[in-house]
């Protein structure tokens, strides 16, 4: 196997998972795990993922923002510029993975995720500057504080919310099981996360952060005909057998 596959005690994630409800269907209250240290004794908690090469921006708006992001197996990497050309697609990298995060000094983050793209443009407009990730951040705050809802009434800035999130533990028995091959071949990344699994001790903590995953449903309409069309989306409640 692989080292690039292994789980190194010192590595820190970045994990997806739906988080509790302590309220009911109707009106839904979520535990606030995010800030959390310790979550190896919640046995509700399950299904927890890796969440791979997503970009992270950490306390934004502050002298410690910086850029991280994850690489395929969710662990934690220092987001740098680069002026070289990825080996895979040979094609110019603005920014690059470098070193993992292994030590966190502060006990919590404030978190935003960007979309790569807008990083990217960010990263190309700061090249000329002396710090161009530290740039990039400014302008990403810069962007973020000046958001309007729609019809632009609303500042929508979500460093004002400063959501926090704390390193926390959780165990192998908490992670997503294994993928299983089916009718259809594993892809490479399902094969990747089945290796990456077994290196993980069962008896051992890993540290990561936690953070919600979504759903999303998408209605398209071939036609211009159902211009007015009205869809009705229903949840089925399983205890009580009724939508």
């Amino acid at each position: 196997m692989s080292n690039d596959f292994k789980h190194l005690p010192t590595d820190v994630y970045l994990f997806g998972v739906d988080f509790p409800n302590i309220g009911d269907a109707q009106t839904p209250q979520y535990r606030a795990i995010n800030i959390e240290k310790d979550l190896t004794s919640l046995e509700e908690l399950k299904n927890i993922r890796p969440m791979s090469r997503l970009p992270i921006a950490i306390n934004l708006g502050e002298e410690s923002a910086a850029l991280w992001a994850t690489d395929d197996l969710g662990r934690l990497h220092v987001l740098g510029d680069s002026t070289q050309k990825n080996q895979k697609t040979n094609i110019n990298q603005v920014l690059a993975l470098r070193s993992p995060v292994h030590e966190l000094a502060e006990k919590t983050y404030k978190l935003s995720f960007p979309e790569w793209s807008m990083l990217t443009e960010l990263a190309i407009g700061a090249q000329s500057k002396a710090r161009p990730i530290k740039k990039a951040c400014a302008d990403l705050a810069s962007i973020l504080g000046n958001l309007k809802a729609y019809g632009g009434e609303q500042t929508l800035n979500s460093l004002e919310k400063k959501v926090e999130y704390a390193v926390t533990e959780v165990k192998r028995s908490q992670l997503a099981p294994k993928y299983e091959a089916g009718t259809q071949v594993l892809t490479d990344e399902q094969v990747t996360y089945n290796k990456w699994y077994d290196s993980v001790l069962e008896d051992k903590p890993i540290r990561g952060f936690i953070v919600p995953t979504f759903s999303f449903l998408a209605v398209a309409f071939s036609t211009d005909e159902y211009d007015l069309a009205v869809v009705d989306v229903k949840c089925f409640d399983e205890e009580t057998s009724t939508h």
